[in-house]
């Protein structure tokens, strides 16, 4: 979780905060699952005008091993 939020704000909130928008994960979504011999953690990503919840926009997935976070959905491939 602190891993997928660090990603979100030093590559998307400092730019989003001047148009007053956020983008952030929904901590009570995560999964777990396995591809290609690798192990994530899934997160609905959320997307809405500060101080709103935001809406569902897609994942954020976190590679265990090494902390890699990746974005699938209207923001990522």
């Amino acid at each position: 979780l602190n891993l997928a939020r660090k990603h979100l704000d030093e590559k998307y909130n400092k730019m989003l905060e001047e148009q007053n928008y956020h983008i952030d994960v929904e901590p009570d979504s995560i999964e777990e699952f396995r591809k290609d011999g690798n192990y994530y953690w899934s997160f609905k990503l959320l997307f809405g005008k500060k101080g709103t919840h935001g809406d569902f926009m897609g994942y954020v997935l976190v590679e265990r091993k090494s902390g890699y976070c990746k974005i699938r959905g209207m923001f990522g491939g």
